[in-house]
C-alpha cells in the first residue's frame, strides 16, 4: 500500500531550529510530504529546505495583505494542513480558521477565542482561575502607578515578583523584581530582559526609554521548569511530552537543553489545560513546579514549541502526529525515552535539488 502524501504550508521558516521541524515531516514512516514555506523575510533560512518558499507580508501589521497572500498560496497549492509556527500568524489565522477548513484545509490553530485568551499572558491566567485550574495570581500593569500597586500586592520585596509584556515571546522585556539584587543585571540575550530591585529595574527601564503599558505581573516561581509539547482535539489531550529545562539562564530567548521527563503530575495538568483552554491542534506550555511541588502554568503558546526537536528525538515526533491527527492518518503511539537528554547543535541538512544554488 502506498504511503500517504500531504502538501503542508508551514509559516514563519526562519527560526533557528526549522530544520528540527522540516527533519520531523519528511522522516515520517506512513506519508511523503510537499512542503510550502512562507516568511516574511526573504532570506529566511529555512527556505531552502522547502519545496517551495514564498515571501509573504508580516501577519500582524499587514494582515489583510498576509491573509490574501495565505488564501493565493490555498488556490495555487491546495495544502492538506497549514501548520503556523508564530504566536502572530496564530491569531490572524485563528480568524479565518472556519473558512479555510470549509476550503478543505486543516489548520493547527484553536479558535479565534481560545487563541486570543492563550497568547495574551493576563487572560490566560484569568481564564484558568474561572475554571478552578491551578494558576498564578497576577495583575495588569499599564503604567507605573499600577506597576507599584502590583508589586506591593504580589509581595515584594518578601516576594520576588515578574513583569513582563501581555503577548510578547521570546524573553522580550522580562523584569525580574528581586529585592536581593542591587543592581539590574541584563539577560545575556538582551531582549531587555534582566532582573534587579526595584530602583534599579525602574532606572533601566528610564534610561532605555522602554514603555512600562500592556504588561503583566506575576509571581516569580523557583523551581523545575517544563517545556510541554502537546497535540489536542476539542480539549482532549492525546500527546503530552513534558521536557525538563536544562539551561544556564532563565531569561533565555532560546533552548539550551532539556531532559524528558513523563512526570504524571505535569502531564495530567497539561490535560486540564487543554481542557479549560479548548486546545484544538497544538499547544506548547511553559509550566513550571511550584514550592508545594504543583504544577502550574506561566505562559502558552497554540502553535508547535520552537524547541520540539527535542521530544522528537526521544521518540515523539509531535510535528508528524500533528499532520494525522489533523489529516485523517491513523495516529501512532509514541515509544518515549524517558529521561533521553537533549541539546541542540549546528548541523547539516540536505537541500532540495532545486534549491541547491540559494546560498545562505
Amino acid at each position: 500500500m502506498a504511503a500517504a502524501h500531504r502538501k503542508i504550508v508551514l509559516t514563519c521558516v526562519g527560526g533557528a531550529l526549522i530544520y528540527d521541524v522540516i527533519k520531523a515531516l519528511r522522516s515520517a514512516p506512513d506519508f511523503t510530504v510537499r512542503l510550502i514555506g512562507c516568511d516574511a523575510d526573504p532570506q529566511a533560512r529555512g527556505r531552502v529546505l522547502m519545496d517551495r518558499f514564498v515571501n509573504v507580508p508580516l501577519a500582524e501589521t499587514d494582515q489583510s495583505n498576509y491573509l490574501a497572500a495565505i488564501w493565493d498560496l490555498v488556490k495555487e497549492e491546495q495544502p492538506d494542513l497549514i501548520l503556523p509556527l508564530s504566536e502572530g500568524e496564530s491569531r490572524v489565522l485563528a480568524g479565518v480558521r472556519d473558512d479555510l477548513r470549509r476550503a478543505g484545509v486543516a489548520i493547527s490553530v484553536s479558535s479565534l477565542e481560545a487563541v486570543t485568551v492563550m497568547t495574551d499572558k493576563l487572560t490566560l491566567m484569568q481564564r484558568l482561575s474561572s475554571r478552578n485550574v491551578h494558576s498564578l495570581d497576577c495583575m495588569a500593569v499599564a503604567d507605573e502607578m499600577e506597576l507599584e500597586a502590583a508589586l506591593r500586592e504580589l509581595g515584594y520585596p518578601n516576594r520576588s515578583v515578574v513583569v513582563k509584556p501581555r503577548k510578547a515571546s521570546g524573553a522580550r522585556g522580562v523584569w525580574v523584581f528581586d529585592a536581593g539584587v542591587k543592581e539590574f543585571r541584563p539577560s545575556s540575550n538582551s531582549r531587555n530582559s534582566g532582573i534587579g530591585d526595584r530602583d534599579a529595574i525602574v532606572q533601566q527601564v528610564e534610561e532605555a526609554g522602554l514603555s512600562i503599558s500592556d504588561r503583566v505581573a506575576m509571581p516569580f516561581v523557583k523551581g523545575p521548569i517544563y517545556d510541554v509539547d502537546c497535540i489536542s482535539v476539542d480539549g482532549t489531550a492525546l500527546d503530552v511530552v513534558p521536557r525538563l529545562r536544562q539551561w544556564r539562564e532563565a531569561l533565555s530567548s532560546a533552548s539550551s537543553g532539556n531532559r524528558v521527563e513523563m512526570n504524571v503530575a505535569i502531564i495530567d495538568y497539561c490535560r486540564e489545560l487543554c481542557e479549560a483552554l479548548d486546545v484544538d491542534g497544538s499547544g506548547d506550555f511553559d509550566v513550571v513546579l511550584d514550592e508545594d511541588g504543583q504544577a502550574v502554568v506561566f505562559d502558552a503558546g497554540t502553535r508547535l514549541s520552537g524547541s520540539v526537536g527535542g521530544a522528537v528525538v526521544a521518540g515523539a515526533n509531535i510535528p508528524a502526529q500533528l499532520v494525522r491527527v489533523l489529516t485523517g492518518l491513523e495516529r501512532i503511539e509514541f515509544d518515549v525515552r524517558d529521561g533521553c537528554v537533549i541539546r541542540p547543535f549546528l548541523t547539516f541538512a540536505e537541500i532540495p535539488n532545486q534549491n541547491q544554488n540559494d546560498l545562505l
